[in-house]
This record gives structure tokens, sequence and C-alpha cells, in this order.
């Protein structure tokens, strides 16, 4: 967003292009077609099927138990009264929950007392990031004759 060699027209289309692959992503996976829920759909059938057995060497790498460490915990609340927080789901994560309508964003976020990450320090970053979001998609000022 803030890289000037871009120019604002062609930041707005890269944006525009990267939030219709996440949109496309996010259906797939909530149709479950998602890598994740492959691999937990097959965990679930071993532990099922083959409880007797230890879980295949796959599962217990650790890379792969670090990769469903969910350091960040999301959730798009669309209550519009948005009293309720999300937190964390590890020591060391953040907790994220947003609503939003054409006319406002809203978030919260939340760390637990062992994170490093401050909690209104990422917030901060939110914030900045909403409103060169924002600055992208309106385009450079037009002159009114």
């Amino acid at each position: 967003m803030s890289n000037t060699a871009v120019s604002p027209q062609e930041r707005a289309a890269l944006l525009r292009k990267a939030l219709a692959v996440q949109i496309a992503r996010t259906r797939e996976a909530s149709d479950g077609y998602g890598i994740d829920r492959l691999l937990l759909g097959m965990k679930l059938i071993h532990l099922e099927q083959f409880s007797e057995k230890p879980l295949p060497e796959f599962y217990q790498d650790p890379l792969f138990s670090r990769s469903n460490t969910w350091r960040m915990s999301t959730s798009q609340l669309g209550n519009k009264y948005f009293s309720v927080g999300w937190g964390a789901v590890v020591d060391d994560g953040i907790g994220v929950c947003y609503s939003y309508t054409p006319k406002r964003v809203q978030f919260k976020v939340s760390t637990r007392m062992e994170c490093p990450v401050s909690a209104d320090a990422f917030a901060e970053r939110v914030r900045q990031a909403i409103l060169d979001v924002c600055a992208v998609l309106a385009g450079p000022p037009t002159a009114r004759l």
C-alpha cells in the first residue's frame, strides 16, 4: 500500500485482485475444500478407525504442529451492537474480532497477559492499514471547477 513506485490506480487494482482471490479461498474453505479440512478429516478418520495405531509421521512432525497453532484468531461479528470480544487461542497469540457496515469498520484486539505483542500497538497498525486501504480505494483527489 505504501510503495510509491506503484501508482495509486495500480495499487487499487492489485488490492481488488487480492480480495477476489481471498473471497474465493474463503468460499472454498467454508465449503470443505481447504487443505486444512482435508488433513483434519484424514486425521480424524485415522483416530476413529485405527485408534490403536500411532498417527502417521506427518501428523507428528513439529512443523505440522506449528502450522496448526493459530497465533492470530479472528472472527467477523455481524451483530450491530458489537458488544462481545474474541480472545486469543494460545498464550502468545492475538484475538481480533471485527464488524463492518458500508459506513463503519469496528474491531477489537485482545491478548493474554503472557503475549509479547501489545494489543494497543497491534490495533493501531490495523487502524492505519484500514486508513491506507481507504486512501488507495478513494483514489487521488479530483479538481472541482
